[in-house]
């Protein structure tokens, strides 16, 4: 329940502050007197955008003070207890604006933003402004009034989550199948290119060892060639071989050398260079007999070689680099693959999601019609009390089974319809519906939604406009009624709703030549005739109208 406000360098007060109670409070006053500052202060202390013009001239700043009583079990005390903000079963909310239009918001003395205002104002206060009827002619408000009067609001939360899911998983599909589209033609190119590699078993090959054999293939028949010829000319038969040459060379110093230091030596070193030249022959006659020359085999290789170095000058890269390439090749398309797997798996998805809705949706349909069918019953029942004798209201609610739109708030068409007068037929609102009409069929939805709300506090701001006399009272009454089971708060400029509150108000505003200020001022008994009696004749009070502004408040008591 609201219990305070405070007002400081607001607009055109400079100071104002009011203590509410429980029950029904009216606030008065002369056209232009401010009565929607206290309106406009709490819709700014629970998330609206701040406008620098709030903030009174020559002011640096306005300062917003909001106190609220909290039930410890209300979903108001949950939200503070949830997001630890609670505090002994107390909410003050303070916001602060200035000159320059930087705006800071405190909840029980913590930071907070306007998200967080709005949140928590969801919990606290409901806000019917004075233009409420003419959104009556808006389809999508008509909805929101047709579900505020039910009794699935788990289910349109459901419904909301599943669209939301469908759009997202929608809009994944358009992607993935765009995707897949531009990725056919690649496919393509990457599958010829893969199958040129695999033609060649090009996962399986060294390369490092095909080239070494392919160089041996090559050099097999010279190197062959190149050991006989080593042989010959290291052991040769004729004479002529650098054995024979050494072997001479050691008879002759064996034989006439003797005694020679240095023939000595020479000997000595030409014995190691003859068994040096025979371990050479050797080597030699096993490199001969090593080698093994086959043509065909040679002849594969060359050719093996030639397709590798072609498709390596093809993908412009060198013949190691091919195994790595057919491996990258390989993962791009098995990522393709997949995103083609990731599009039929999406497909299941959305399928089952859009089955999911479309139960939803059946399920949302049938709850809106029976909704539908006892607040038309209601509100005809209320347009009768409200001056609308003989008058008709309907809902109707029509399922669209053909439309491919995902809406969060269901497949439902829904339009009001009316029949002001007996006899006529129902039309759609807003075509036969005039102003005095619409007020008071939105004042009749709104009461019978307001009863359905766990808000604690209703604040109802000149939504009586277009309706007087009778109807007037009644209206009163109704509010009146609203105010035993919550706080109701309204602005008005009937004296037949004014006296029915349990608590008055009064704005009034007083003007210098250098200075104007608005003021709210709680009435007493003596002062609220005054102001009802005001507010049946005009600025003159006469002792006909105090007499009739007195029967009105001892009518209510």
């Amino acid at each position: 329940m609201l219990t305070r406000i405070h007002l400081q360098n607001f607009a055109i007060s400079s100071q104002t502050e009011v203590e509410l109670k429980p029950g029904m409070t009216v606030l008065t006053g002369e056209t232009g007197a401010g009565k929607s500052i206290l309106i406009d202060a709490l819709n700014l202390a629970l998330g609206n955008r701040a406008d620098p013009g709030i903030v009174r001239h020559g002011c640096d700043k306005a300062i917003i003070n909001v106190s609220f009583a909290v039930n410890t079990d209300s979903p108001a005390q949950k939200w503070l207890q949830e997001h630890e903000l609670d505090a002994d079963n107390e909410c003050h909310i303070r916001r602060v604006i200035t000159a320059e239009g930087r705006s800071t918001a405190f909840i029980n003395n913590a930071a907070a933003n306007l998200i967080t205002l709005r949140g928590l104002g969801e919990n606290l206060v409901e806000i019917y402004g004075q233009h409420e009827h003419q959104s009556l002619t808006r389809t999508n408000h008509q909805r929101q009034l047709l579900d505020a009067a039910g009794n699935y609001q788990c289910l349109l939360k459901d419904v909301n989550l599943t669209a939301v899911q469908l759009k997202k998983i929608e809009t994944d599909l358009i992607r993935l199948t765009d995707q897949v589209k531009a990725n056919t033609a690649h496919i393509e190119l990457l599958r010829y290119q893969l199958d040129e590699l695999e033609a060649l078993d090009i996962d399986q090959l060294n390369i490092d060892e095909l080239l070494t054999e392919h160089e041996l293939a090559i050099n097999a028949e010279s190197l062959k060639s190149l050991s006989r010829e080593s042989l010959q000319r290291l052991q040769g038969g004729d004479s002529d071989s650098l054995h024979d040459h050494i072997a001479g060379l050691i008879a002759d110093l064996n034989n006439r050398g003797h005694g020679n230091r240095h023939a000595a030596t020479a000997l000595e070193i030409l014995n190691d260079m003859l068994a040096l030249t025979d371990e050479a022959a050797h080597e030699m006659q096993h490199m001969h007999d090593s080698l093994e020359t086959d043509p065909q085999r040679a002849e594969e290789l060359d050719q093996l070689i030639s397709r590798l170095h072609a498709l390596a000058r093809k993908h412009d890269i060198s013949i190691q680099q091919l195994p790595e390439y057919y491996t990258r090749k390989s993962q791009e398309l098995s990522a393709i693959d997949e995103s083609g797997n990731s599009l039929a798996e999406l497909r299941q998805e959305h399928d089952l999601l859009l089955t999911k809705y479309i139960r939803l949706t059946d399920q949302l349909h049938q709850e809106r019609r029976a909704t539908a069918k006892i607040l038309l019953n209601r509100v005809t029942e209320k347009m009768q009390q409200l001056g609308m004798r003989g008058g008709r209201f309907s809902i109707q609610v029509s399922l669209d089974e053909q439309s491919s739109r995902t809406s969060k708030y269901g497949r439902d068409s829904i339009h009001y319809m009316v029949s002001a007068n007996p006899g006529q037929p129902l039309q759609p609102l807003h075509k036969v519906a005039s102003g005095g009409e619409l007020s008071r069929i939105s004042l009749a939805i709104t009461v019978i939604c307001a009863t359905k709300s766990e808000t604690p506090t209703m604040i109802f701001d000149e939504i009586d406009s277009g309706i007087g006399g009778g109807v007037a009272e009644i209206v009163g009454k109704e509010l009146k009624h609203l105010a035993d089971s919550r706080q109701v708060l309204c602005v008005t400029h009937l004296p037949q709703v004014a006296a029915q509150a349990h608590q008055h108000l009064r704005v009034a505003k007083t003007s210098t030549q250098n200075h104007t200020e608005s003021g709210v001022t709680h009435l007493d008994p003596e002062k609220r005739a005054q102001e009802i009696a005001r507010m049946l004749g005009g600025m003159e009070i006469t002792e006909q109208s105090l007499a009739h502004a007195r029967e009105l408040l001892g009518e209510s008591d």
